[in-house]
Order: C-alpha cells, then sequence, then structure tokens
C-alpha cells in the first residue's frame, strides 16, 4: 500500500469514527428523553442500540493503529503532508467535541438514573414501614364469625 492509499484510508476512518461519535450522541440525548419522560422501559432498546456502535469504534480504532503502522513502515517523508495533517486534525478536533459532549450528557444521563434509584429506594422504605405497621392476617378470626360463613340473602 502507498502512502497515499494509507493517508486517504485514515481519513476515511477519523471520518467514520466522528460519524459513530454522532450516533451515540443522538442515542444519548434520545435516552435523555426516555429519561425525562419516564419511560424507563424504553431503556433496555435504547442501550441495545450502543453495543454495536461502541464495537464498530473499537474495530476503527484498531485499523487506524494498523494503518499507522504501515504509513510509518512506508518511511515516505511525505506520508504526513501538511493536507492531511490538516484535514486529519479538523476530524480529529470534531471528534474530540463530541466525545466531550457525549461525556457531559453521559453523566447528567447517570444522574438522572440515580435519581430515579433514589426515588424507588424511598418509596419501597415507605411501603415497607407501612406494611410493618399493619396488623397481621390471622385467618382463623374470620372462621370464628359465623356472619361469615353463611350468605346473608338466604
Amino acid at each position: 500500500m502507498d502512502a497515499e492509499v494509507i493517508r486517504n484510508e485514515l481519513i476515511a476512518v477519523a471520518e467514520v469514527r466522528l460519524d459513530r461519535y454522532r450516533r451515540l450522541l443522538s442515542l444519548a440525548e434520545e435516552q435523555r428523553g426516555i429519561l425525562l419522560a419516564g419511560r424507563h422501559a424504553e431503556l433496555v432498546g435504547n442501550l441495545a442500540n450502543h453495543d454495536p456502535v461502541l464495537a464498530e469504534l473499537a474495530q476503527l480504532d484498531r485499523r487506524e493503529e494498523m494503518l499507522l503502522a504501515r504509513l510509518n513502515e512506508a518511511g515516505d517523508p511525505s506520508a504526513l503532508s501538511p493536507d492531511f495533517e490538516g484535514k486529519h486534525q479538523r476530524i480529529a478536533e470534531q471528534t474530540s467535541e463530541a466525545a466531550t459532549r457525549l461525556r457531559s450528557i453521559v453523566q447528567g444521563n447517570a444522574q438522572l438514573l440515580a435519581n430515579a434509584m433514589d426515588f424507588v429506594s424511598f418509596s419501597i422504605g415507605i411501603l415497607s414501614k407501612l406494611a410493618a405497621d399493619l396488623p397481621s392476617y390471622d385467618p382463623s378470626a374470620e372462621a370464628a364469625n359465623p356472619a361469615l360463613v353463611f350468605d346473608r340473602k338466604v
């Protein structure tokens, strides 16, 4: 593979990576809407959509490492041309901005989930206390009451 082909491949990998980060951003924003609307049953489907994107990002990282190694092996002094570096740098900056925004949204979503868990724990605590304060059910007490044995309409 010559250096020009490798550079083009590296740019393509960077562009796909940026697209996948944008997809993760979209999913995170969708997740935020699900959490804010209290549609927690939809979370599983949303989270399942993250997995293939994350797997593809890992593949892109491996592909980029392989391409960079090949570029270094080529030993071409013009392998990192100013045009290539400029374009790659712009894409990398956009990806970094997307990653920063994604991190912020994910942290917000984690806080929303923590708040929901706190509410559930609080509710369970109240229900447990109420259940503990109720008198225990004694079925033998009802059997001793003759009014419960006979139908009143007869």
